[in-house]
């Protein structure tokens, strides 16, 4: 919408602020608002995906974001349909996508 430019320098100071709070993920949630996502994944399933790549259960992503068991269930549904990942593999499918596209 041509704003751009205020939307980096809005992030930028999220980024500081975040950092010099001692707030490490909220600073790279903040550096990732207005990076691409790779496999067409919205910025929470992206977010979900680093998570369960980083080795935590969906308990512990739960918590963590601050959201139910069954919503981040939702949310590995629709990353493991864009990546056409199924089964017992669907997970460490997840793993290598991630892995592949720099998200862990």
């Amino acid at each position: 919408m041509g704003r751009g430019t205020a939307a980096r320098r809005a992030r930028d100071e999220a980024v500081a602020a975040f950092r010099a709070l001692g707030a490490a993920t909220e600073a790279q949630r903040a550096v990732s608002m207005l990076e691409p996502r790779p496999g067409g994944l919205t910025a929470r399933e992206t977010e979900v995906a680093r998570l369960v790549a980083q080795g935590l259960s969906n308990d512990e992503i739960a918590a963590r974001l601050v959201l139910s068991v069954r919503t981040v269930e939702r949310h590995l549904s629709n990353v493991y349909a864009k990546l056409g990942a199924e089964g017992r593999g669907a997970r460490t499918a997840l793993g290598a996508f991630a892995a592949r596209h720099g998200l862990i």
